[in-house]
């Protein structure tokens, strides 16, 4: 297929983060003819400092090309995709750096080229100029609903009288987010799922939970009381064998299970009273990771040991309990028989697959067609980012992914890179208003706050003015720069270099989810990348804590 100058650039463009000018380049000719494709770039086409952030999907080296007195072309083998049970070797680990979410961060001891003021900018403050973002230390006292059970039994009390007449099959569904935790049951028999909620609140808060523990005396907690514990996920993606970031982790679904158990026993007790229940839960896993079998074993270890612990005799969850939790959850795994309370079929399940799922099963899918999706799920810490094919097997739906990304450039990380940037400015350029700089180093500390962030760079500060003479150095730009070259070219355009032609990848339906694709900033993918179409509510908001949309995708090139 013929390939013009345009798509090159646009390809190109892509790569680096960048979007093609509206108006037409002006190639200047250098008297010599260029190489391939892509190995000559017109000026403008150079990286941004702070770009290129590593790569999650490694690219096979293209096989050799022909001697020059070779016309013919060489056609490129098309690679598998990346199969959720048989991963691809190139699939690999995105190992998030802990720095990137560590607590009480300095932001003059961050010196990140991306975030450091340019002299290409002007900038002022007013004597009366203060912090325009919630001041909330994301460690408030939440007021959790009041249960009368504890939901440490599995099976609904039985009423006198009243005997299990049935089985009844439900599914936990619980969506571990880096800021909140959402948790879904549901009953295939009545064709029914109950969003859980967790505490005291109008609308969908209270079915979000922040993602923090507390712990005082050994003893773990969901409420305010002794040394709080955040970046619970965030802690053991990035270090998966250390041991305390596993019992947290433990702890804290511990707690979340038996929340759940007992609501749906006190709120469903009528329904569920003659029943006896089989358990299934499901537990969402960012997808990169999931295609790294021995990471999706450590994890279904670690929500099977939750789950014994949410069962168990002791009603206070502490460190003895997490660690028996852990042994048995181990020799379960090596054959043990489960007691009736250990009984449950657990799965790991890729956090993208679970957000498509509601629609792969409706009456709207048709497994006739390609079905090809994209999924872009913006997150508080990450960005999640697959292609993949479904296709229906035995009872059951098939995944298999032809390129998956994860990149630390949610909604959190996005202030934090706003708020670098101020830090640096304000330190070069006024550096008496120590308490500006105290209130950016505090709010550098939350990552599951629940409250909103400036839309802009520029709204930070109240009566405060900043203009970039050089608008290629706007923070706002270059952290773009970084979410466009991920999803545009590792996720996307990596897709056409032997998995699917270009025709396939034409009007491609995307999938825009997470909490992050509500702000404008994120928003701008649709336009950037062409997104076009009606968009079409797939899903309950109280289910998963924001909607998904279906958007069909027209791509960057006119192919």
């Amino acid at each position: 297929m013929r390939v013009t100058l345009e798509e090159k650039l646009k390809e190109a463009f892509a790569k680096i983060g960048q979007e093609l000018p509206v108006r037409p380049l002006t190639i200047q000719s250098t008297g010599h003819k260029p190489g391939h494709a892509g190995r000559h770039q017109h000026a403008e086409c150079k990286p941004e400092r702070g770009q290129a952030p590593a790569e999650v999907i490694t690219e096979q080296t293209p096989a050799s090309r022909q001697g020059a007195a070779s016309k013919k072309k060489k056609v490129e083998k098309a690679r598998p995709p990346l199969s959720s049970k048989q991963p691809n070797a190139a699939a690999q680990q995105l190992s998030i750096d802990l720095s990137v979410y560590r607590q009480g961060v300095n932001p003059r001891e961050t010196r990140d080229a991306s975030t450091s003021p340019d002299t290409r900018y002007e900038m002022s403050l007013g004597a009366d100029s203060a912090p325009c973002w919630g001041h909330s230390d994301g460690m408030k006292t939440l007021e959790l609903l009041k249960l009368e059970l504890t939901g440490q039994q599995v099976q609904p009390i039985p009423k006198e009288g009243i005997t299990a007449q049935e089985d009844r099959a439900l599914v936990l569904g619980l969506d571990f987010g880096s800021s909140s935790v959402k948790v879904v049951i549901g009953d295939s028999a009545l064709e029914k799922a109950f969003a859980v909620p967790f505490r005291n609140a109008t609308g969908l808060p209270s079915f979000l939970l922040p993602c923090r523990l507390y712990k005082e005396g050994g003893v773990f907690s969901l409420e305010d009381g002794g040394r709080a514990m955040a970046d619970i996920k965030l802690a053991f993606l990035a270090h998966p064998t250390v041991v305390k970031y596993q019992q947290r982790v433990v702890a804290f679904l511990a707690l979340i299970i038996r929340r759940a158990r007992a609501w749906l026993f006190s709120e469903k007790e009528v329904v569920y009273r003659s029943s006896n229940i089989v358990w299934r839960m499901a537990l969402g896993f960012p997808t990169a990771n999931h295609l790294d079998p021995e990471q999706t074993k450590g994890f279904r270890l670690l929500g099977a040991a939750a789950w014994i612990l949410a069962g168990s005799s002791e009603e206070k969850i502490d460190d003895i309990g997490v660690i028996a939790a852990l042994h048995r959850a181990e020799a379960l795994d090596a054959g043990e028989l489960p007691s009736d309370q250990e009984d449950v079929e657990l799965s790991v399940v890729p956090e993208i697959a679970a957000q498509i799922y509601g629609y792969v099963a409706s009456e709207r899918f048709d497994n006739n067609a390609a079905n090809n999706f994209m999924m872009v799920d913006i997150g508080a810490g990450t960005i999640d980012a697959s292609l993949f094919h479904v296709k229906r097997g035995r009872g059951k739906w098939d995944f298999e992914f032809y390129t998956a990304t994860v990149e630390p450039l949610g909604a959190v990380n996005l202030h934090r890179n706003r708020l670098d940037w101020w830090a640096r400015a304000i330190e070069e350029r006024t550096s008496n208003r120590e308490d500006l700089l105290e209130a950016i180093s505090a709010a550098r500390k939350v990552t599951d706050g629940e409250e909103g962030m400036p839309q802009q760079l520029e709204a930070y500060f109240s009566a405060a003015k900043v203009q970039f003479l050089d608008p290629r150095q706007h923070s706002d730009r270059q952290f773009y720069g970084k979410v466009f070259k991920q999803v545009g070219h590792e996720t996307y355009w990596k897709t056409s270099r032997g998995y699917l032609t270009r025709e396939q990848l034409t009007d491609i339906p995307v999938y825009l989810c997470g909490g992050g694709s509500r702000m404008p900033f994120y928003g701008r993918l649709k336009e950037t990348l062409n997104v076009t179409g009606q968009q079409t509510h797939l899903s309950d908001p109280t289910a998963k804590g924001d909607g998904v949309h279906l958007f069909k995708w027209t791509p960057l090139l006119a192919f």
